[in-house]
């Protein structure tokens, strides 16, 4: 085990409980914080050299697990909005794996390619940011924003009436 990894090791060692609880406090759910704090420490350490080096590792630490909370609680309200305007529009709910020719289908085909391997990848796969971002050789920024352009499209197509 080289320093570096053995630092990291302690920072983890040191400040994980601590992630979760920040998390648990912010989400109310401490199996989600538990997972929202490996994605964290997952993230300091791919940049652990950078980490360590910071002034305050675990100010970093915090920062990053609160954007990582709070881009989850957006995330998922964002999602339940979603779901239940189209459960209150019967005719537009979508079911991409049971009926490939209904609205879903329709409603993705109204997008550029990219942000329909993207919506796709992210709504009927239920793939993480971070390995749609792998699986398309994009940064996650550009997924991000990737998504937010779908779903605005997807929203404004819905409110037309565009998919049948």
């Amino acid at each position: 085990m080289t320093d570096v990894d053995a630092d990291f090791d302690r920072l983890y060692r040191a400040n994980y409980r601590g992630l979760v609880a920040l998390g648990a406090s912010m989400c109310g759910d401490v199996d989600l914080a538990r997972s929202l704090a490996q994605d964290t420490m997952i993230r300091a350490y791919e940049s652990r050299e950078d980490v360590l080096s910071h002034p305050e590792p675990l100010a970093w630490l915090r920062r990053v697990m609160h954007n990582t909370t709070v881009d989850h609680l957006r995330r998922t309200g964002a999602e339940q909005r979603a779901v239940t305007r189209l459960a209150s529009r019967p005719s537009e709910r979508c079911d991409a794996v049971a009926d490939p020719t209904g609205s879903w289908f329709d409603l993705v085909h109204t997008l550029t390619p990219q942000q329909r391997a993207v919506a796709t990848l992210f709504y009927a796969h239920d793939l993480s940011v971070t390995t749609i971002a792998e699986t398309l050789a994009l940064s996650e920024g550009t997924v991000k924003s990737t998504l937010s352009k779908a779903r605005k499209r997807m929203r404004r197509a819905l409110e037309n009436g565009e998919p049948s």
